[in-house]
């Protein structure tokens, strides 16, 4: 059964422990991520999406409307 979930960290979260150092399959799993290591060959990390229209003020409000 295929799955999909996204973390959203309104309040921030420490990047260089949460996203992977190396690209591809063979990715090396940041301190954060250590508890899905199990489901590494399931997983799919995708970064550097940002709304450039947005600001603090209005995140939740741009994440929910695009």
């Amino acid at each position: 059964m295929p799955r999909l979930g996204f973390f959203y960290v309104p309040n921030g979260i420490i990047l260089r422990e949460f996203l992977p150092t190396t690209d591809g399959s063979n990715f090396e799993i940041p301190r954060l991520l250590k508890p899905l290591a199990p489901y590494r060959d399931q997983l799919t990390i995708v970064s550097g999406l940002a709304n450039a229209e947005g600001d603090a003020r209005d995140a939740a409000a741009a994440r929910i409307h695009g």
